[in-house]
């Protein structure tokens, strides 16, 4: 068995991190460019540069925009569903009953793709 010297062990944990930044990014990215079929969510902050946090607080903000309200727990609840965000859970039939016909296009294109983010 050969044993790393420090120097290897070190250049090891940059490349992953490396790595693992870029598959963060092109992920980021993917979320980004998904939550941009919804109409609703064009204007939304936290969508383009992506940060979910920013875009639960401002679904949160929005009150009544329901259809922007739902498109952004779906797009929030496929970004990491074990989080209880802010702006609630999302809920498949409701957000149906309340979307227009783009929206429901959106998330069908969307799940037709299975939001496949992997790089």
């Amino acid at each position: 068995m050969r044993y790393k010297a420090v120097g290897e062990s070190a250049e090891l944990a940059s490349i992953c991190t490396w790595r693992y930044s870029e598959m963060e990014k092109q992920n980021e990215i993917g979320f980004a460019n998904h939550a941009g079929k919804f109409p609703s969510l064009d204007q939304a902050r936290g969508v383009m540069p992506w940060d979910s946090n920013q875009l639960d607080i401002w679904a949160v903000e929005l009150g009544r925009d329901w259809q922007a309200v739902h498109a952004a727990r779906f797009i929030l609840e496929k970004w990491n569903s074990s989080f209880t965000w802010e702006c609630g859970k999302f809920d498949a039939k409701t957000a149906l009953e309340c979307w227009d016909k783009i929206h429901r296009r959106a998330i069908l294109d969307l799940v037709t793709q299975n939001l496949s983010y992997s790089a």
